[in-house]
């Protein structure tokens, strides 16, 4: 069984994108019947459809339009803000050999992220989290190596998606736009997740008054937005205190902070946000209450730990 370091991202593509396809229109006048088995490891799931006019067993990819699968693979790496402009795409787009040429690279580049760095860095965690002799310099490595394990891994997926969509000629919107280099925690939420971020502003903040209510009820708001984004990851206490910990932030941000933020040199403010997101994908990586307070005092060796081990060396 694969550790779950391994697995972050994994397991986002395949039964979603299967509902979906099944519950499509063109398809729900077929006779199919679902069976799943009971374990669910990444992309070895495998789901079979039963058609009861045939009485045989079939992959579904041969029942079902590969342009709508192309379709479904990539939605579901990411949250498409206009569905409808994307359905439309299923019957007119654009094909070419240039834009086949930059899906592919733009594929490969993902899986690149994924397999060569995102990996890399997850067996490191592995290691740390092993680990009996920590200290406050291997907190710190492996609080840099978390960062950098989820951006590639999720910008990693969100490129394969892409990619594969262009190759088919469909069009997504990039969902990460070099985020590290934010001024801000809310620049940062500009530039991170970019359809997920969009879609709980479009979907929860506005439709709950936004900041245009009294000053309790926005703050209300925040809370309950980046609530939702943390539970959105796994219903666990570590996405529920990861979001929580965001939305502070955030808030913290636009009532004062902010405005000592841009007059601050831009070096200072770069280093700020990569701090804070580092404690928070420290968090992320969680999986008890004591571990997110173990890992977080760990970086000022306020836990007991020693400034450097033999391990950590």
């Amino acid at each position: 069984k694969k550790d779950r370091h391994a697995k972050i991202g994994e397991g986002n593509i395949g039964l979603e994108a299967i509902t979906r396809i099944i519950n499509h229109p063109k398809l729900k006048h077929l006779p199919f019947l679902l069976e799943t088995p009971n374990e669910l490891d990444g992309y070895a799931k495998e789901i079979e459809l039963y058609d009861q006019s045939i009485k045989g067993w079939y992959p579904i990819f041969r029942s079902m339009n590969l342009d709508e699968f192309v379709l479904e693979y990539t939605k579901s790496n990411a949250i498409t803000q206009n569905e409808e402009i994307i359905e439309e795409q299923i019957e007119k787009r654009n094909h070419s050999f240039e834009k086949f040429a930059d899906g592919a690279r733009r594929f490969i580049i993902g899986l690149g992220k994924k397999v060569l760095i995102a990996n890399i860095c997850g067996e490191f965690n592995n290691a740390f989290l092993a680990s009996s002799e920590k200290s406050v310099i291997f907190y710190w490595a492996y609080g840099i190596s978390a960062m950098i394990q989820i951006y590639f891994d999720f910008s990693g997926y969100s490129d394969m998606a892409i990619g594969l969509g262009k190759m088919f000629g469909f069009d997504f919107m990039e969902n990460f736009n070099y985020p590290y280099i934010a001024k801000s925690i809310t620049d940062f939420w500009r530039r991170w997740h970019i359809s997920l971020s969009s879609w709980f502003k479009d979907y929860v903040y506005i439709p709950l008054g936004g900041n245009r209510v009294s000053k309790i009820k926005w703050i209300r708001n925040i809370f309950v937005v980046w609530m939702l984004t943390g539970l959105w990851h796994g219903a666990e206490w570590n996405f529920l205190i990861w979001g929580l910990y965001f939305g502070t932030i955030l808030l913290i941000e636009k009532l004062f902070l902010g405005k000592i933020l841009e007059k601050i040199p831009q070096a200072i403010s770069r280093i700020y946000v990569l701090l804070v997101v580092m404690v928070s994908f420290i968090i992320f990586n969680c999986e008890t209450f004591n571990q997110v307070k173990e890992n977080v005092l760990g970086l000022i060796g306020i836990n007991g730990v020693p400034l450097i081990s033999l391990e950590s060396v």
